[in-house]
């Protein structure tokens, strides 16, 4: 709801100018005369003008939008698009730099066969506002040459990229319908790293949803009506996706087979960069190698390779070799 602000103009004397007093009316949306408008501050209406008896103030109905602040129509241009709905006599098409649909009725469309006529159809035409509904309507349709109507442009090339948000399921948007169905890509692209969102359409593979941390290769497109619209607002890029998404596979060998399972064998992909040692975690410090050392009429002798001692009492057979335990366990038995 809002308010009105009009001028009336006020009756003078014989021969006096009369002036014009700016009044203010009361007006609810559903005064509107069509629902799909939406009007805001420092529109151009018409409507309606009713004076309530309980309150001091004027009620507007019939609420019709004539024109936006920023609009102009130019008899002369036409613009570009394609249907987008049609439902028997009307139906909506999709504008090349307007962001929203313009309304579409039969009654302007001329010498072009209703069956020519289908969802997809390239056209061009002029736009206006209407005089009674105050949509945007659009007027003179014509055909136009398939692939005349252009959306968006892809990049020629072809970059590598990480995935740092993987998409989210499409069925969550049943219970919140303001989820946006997009994920993110982090890559290197002109020259400094950047992000870009995607869509479940810009997958190549259409059964295969990229994980968090996968490689992919990407192009980009951009968007024009968003890319435009941000240029306006100062943002430049926000109109730009990755597209025609490719997940990146490891090729290796199967390199055994144990009933239902195995082993594959492949080459360890080369990180990228350097990785530091942090300095909270120090690397850990090798074990130092024991040296076993054996005193032998102050000799040292040498230690094998297995660090094993290697003694003069070693060498013998162990036959050969008694200790003094078992030489007091014969005396015994005797």
């Amino acid at each position: 709801d809002g308010l009105v602000e009009f001028e009336v103009a006020s009756g003078g004397k014989k021969g006096q100018d009369s002036e014009n007093k700016k009044q203010t009316a009361i007006v609810c949306k559903k005064q509107l005369n069509e629902s799909h408008v939406q009007i805001d501050e420092n529109d151009t209406v018409y409507f309606d003008c009713y004076r309530s008896d309980s309150v001091n103030f004027c009620i507007a109905k019939n609420v019709v939008l004539m024109k936006k602040p920023h609009e102009t129509f130019d008899d002369d241009k036409r613009e570009l698009g394609v249907i987008s709905v049609l439902k028997g006599s009307f139906g909506f098409i999709a504008c090349t730099e307007r962001m929203a649909d313009v309304f579409l009725h039969l009654s302007q469309i001329s010498d072009v066969p209703k069956e020519e006529l289908a969802v997809g159809r390239d056209v061009d035409f002029k736009v206006a506002r209407g005089a009674e509904t105050g949509r945007l309507q659009a007027m003179d349709i014509k055909l136009a040459e398939p692939g005349s109507a252009v959306f968006e442009e892809i990049e020629e090339g072809v970059y590598d990229g990480t995935v740092v948000e993987r998409l989210p399921n499409p069925n969550l948007r049943k219970s919140n319908p303001s989820l946006l169905l997009t994920g993110l890509i982090e890559g290197m692209v002109d020259g400094r790293l950047q992000k870009f969102p995607f869509m479940h359409t810009d997958r190549e593979n259409k059964k295969l949803y990229p994980k968090q941390g996968d490689k992919v290769t990407f192009q980009i497109v951009t968007d024009l009506k968003r890319e435009r619209a941000a240029k306006q607002a100062g943002k430049p890029g926000l109109g730009r996706r990755a597209t025609k998404i490719v997940v990146k596979t490891i090729e290796g060998t199967v390199a055994a087979m144990k009933g239902s399972f195995g082993f594959i064998e492949y080459d360890k992909p080369k990180l990228e960069g350097k990785i530091e040692e942090s300095e909270s975690e120090p690397a850990a410090a090798k074990p130092e190698e024991k040296k076993y050392e054996t005193k032998k009429d102050e000799t040292t002798l040498p230690t094998s390779d297995d660090g094993a001692e290697a003694t003069e009492e070693g060498d013998k057979k162990p036959d050969e070799a008694t200790s003094e335990d078992g030489a007091d366990a014969k005396e015994d038995d005797k």
